[in-house]
């Protein structure tokens, strides 16, 4: 599938519509997946409706950001630590 067949696709089209994952909003999701790269998850991991991508999305994005907090040297002000628990807000608040 080419990339802009993909950014076709309903499932991207809502990840990227997304106000705390989607385009411009600098999220891992935002950041480092292609369309193209989105549907071949979505397929494999059987997100097949928009909401069950975004779900998926948001899912990947808070492993992301849990496995940066695993990198982190555990000071205190560390950006890693912060972010995830900035996520870690984000989510409870949905």
């Amino acid at each position: 599938m080419l990339n802009a067949d993909a950014k076709r696709d309903l499932r991207v089209i809502a990840v990227r519509a997304d106000a705390l994952l989607g385009e411009g909003t600098c999220s891992y999701i935002d950041e480092c997946w292609d369309a193209r790269d989105l549907v071949e998850a979505f397929d494999r991991d059987e997100a097949d409706t928009p909401e069950k991508a975004v779900e998926w999305a948001y899912e990947q994005e808070g492993i992301t950001r849990e496995q940066g907090t695993n990198c982190s040297s555990g000071e205190p002000g560390c950006s890693l630590i912060e972010e995830h628990q900035a996520w870690q807000d984000k989510m409870a608040a949905r």
